[in-house]
């Protein structure tokens, strides 16, 4: 199933509110990360067109960072390292998108202490 921009407003709309973290790694999806950020606290999506192994070298970093703790703006940072190292070149572009007053250098995902979820019980 294709998912557009209008329908992706419907379905943000009614997960828990207010989402922490919506990622679209596939190619061209910075449009739909401007759509996510209306129900999340940040979203990620690309700029450009990403290679499947690019995709899969920044999905697997960016959740690494992010269950150990580390803030969203350092995880992203390391996977776009990851990618590139790997690859010897950049893909896809990755862009962090925040709702108003977010700073994803401050942004936790996941408890550093452990305890699961920020802000779930």
């Amino acid at each position: 199933v294709q998912l557009d921009n209008e329908t992706l407003h419907p379905v943000l709309a009614v997960a828990p509110n207010p989402l922490r973290l919506v990622i679209f790694s596939s190619c061209d999806s910075e449009s739909q990360a401007s759509v996510a950020v209306h129900h999340a606290l940040a979203a990620i999506g690309m700029s450009e067109s990403i290679e499947d192994e690019a995709a899969r070298l920044f999905a697997g970093q960016l959740y690494n960072a992010l269950g150990f703790g580390r803030p969203l703006g350092l995880a992203v940072a390391q996977a776009k390292l990851i990618v590139e190292m790997n690859l010897d070149e950049p893909s896809g572009q990755p862009l962090v998108l925040t709702a108003e007053g977010v700073d994803p250098e401050t942004l936790l995902i996941v408890d550093p202490n452990g305890s699961g979820l920020v802000g779930r019980d």
